[in-house]
């Protein structure tokens, strides 16, 4: 930002002698105050503020043409004492040049000012590259040209044309009131943006209490989450090795049942043995008992004897026959018992393999839970931060 030199205006120029008309006091130059002033409120300001118009800060002082000649423009200034410069005007009303009337009467109070100028026209002694602006310019960026003309004409009026046609000029004391009121007006908008900020961030303290107390109830809920899926695992576990004990008690009685149906089948074969042993006792005791007919009274005795050796054959022939359809009965339900203790023990592997899948996928889920109850801390530790935050701008709001 150009910075406005604290120092004071230069005195004006002694008034030519004419006319015995009394010199008018010069406008008063802006004070070192003021001058200050200016020079902090003219940083140009971010946003546009609409309120201010040029047009209300316009002043209409004397305009001339170009055939006007300085002993004309002298008489005028005479005639209107309050006026601080004249503006030289084209036939289209377009400004040409700027006159001030220090500036002017510096010149006509030099030795032979009058001989030099009276006769001359005013457009010898017009500023004619003077600091024009149109109307419609935004004031904060007026105030920063202004501030940004060298020390010459720091003090000189503003053009102001509409159109390209002359509307008025600006006076270093519009200046400094156009600062004021872009100044003030920047005071009102920051109150205003301050109030506004000061509600969103309640708006936001509010919505960040909310997330608060939710980021609390989700943690609360994992940590219940973790605390379930880690019970549910041990259980699972435990069935787990019950199935796996299970398996082993399984193979541990498919070993038995094996020795079983070896046993049965042993018993079998010694059932065949005695059998055959009965039948061969039947025919010796058959053979006995005919040798004992042939021997006649003789052999009776013996005959009794072969008939009894007979009967025991024929019983033992029918317990042996007896005992091998038990053994019989014994093993098919032995090899039922088998078989379906095979699709049992098949079904308990499957089973198995099942619970272990369900471990699995357990671990993973108590993994997850973990993880999911990490960032529910670390999302409750954030929001913590953010509602700390929170509140400290708005204490420095209400503050402000």
């Amino acid at each position: 930002m150009q910075m406005l030199m604290l120092r004071s205006k230069p005195a004006p120029a002694p008034e030519p002698e004419i006319a015995e008309v009394k010199t008018p006091e010069p406008a008063p130059a802006p004070t070192l105050v003021e001058a200050a002033r200016l020079a902090n409120a003219a940083e140009p300001e971010p946003a546009i503020i609409p309120s201010i118009q040029l047009e209300a800060y316009l002043g209409h002082p004397l305009t001339v043409s170009t055939d006007t000649d300085c002993l004309q423009l002298l008489r005028l200034f005479k005639n209107r004492v309050h006026e601080e410069c004249a503006v030289v005007t084209g036939q289209a009303g377009e400004p040409l040049g700027l006159i001030m009337r220090n500036r002017f009467y510096h010149y006509l109070s030099q030795r032979f000012g009058s001989e030099l100028y009276y006769n001359k026209p005013v457009t010898k002694l017009m500023d004619a590259d003077p600091l024009k602006i149109d109307i419609a310019m935004e004031p904060s960026n007026l105030i920063g040209q202004a501030l940004g003309r060298d020390e010459a004409t720091l003090y000189n009026c503003v053009i102001v044309t509409e159109g390209a046609k002359f509307a008025g000029v600006l006076t270093v004391g519009d200046l400094l009131r156009i600062s004021r009121d872009i100044q003030d007006a920047a005071v009102q908008q920051k109150s205003v943006v301050l109030r506004e900020t000061q509600g969103l961030m309640s708006s936001i303290e509010r919505e960040i209490a909310e997330v608060k107390q939710s980021s609390a109830d989700g943690a609360s809920l994992s940590t219940d989450m973790v605390y379930m899926t880690q019970q549910g695992k041990t259980e699972l576990d435990q069935v787990k090795a019950m199935f796996e004990r299970l398996t082993q008690l399984s193979s541990a009685q498919q070993t038995h049942y094996s020795e079983l149906k070896q046993c049965a089948q042993d018993v079998g074969q010694v059932t065949s043995l005695i059998r055959d042993l009965a039948e061969s006792s039947n025919l010796l005791s058959l053979n006995a008992a005919i040798e004992a007919a042939r021997a006649g009274e003789h052999g009776r005795s013996f005959a009794v004897v072969a008939d009894e050796v007979m009967k025991l054959a024929v019983q033992t022939k029918q317990s042996a026959d007896m005992i091998a359809s038990l053994v019989r009965g014994i093993q098919r339900a032995i090899e039922e018992t088998s078989r379906l203790h095979d699709q049992s023990q098949a079904d308990t592997k499957a089973s198995n393999q099942f619970v272990a899948s369900a471990a699995a996928a357990f671990d993973k889920l108590c993994e997850s839970a973990e993880h999911n109850h990490d960032s529910s801390r670390l999302v409750a530790q954030l929001t913590n931060q953010a509602y700390t935050h929170s509140v400290s701008v708005q204490e420095r709001l209400k503050a402000l």
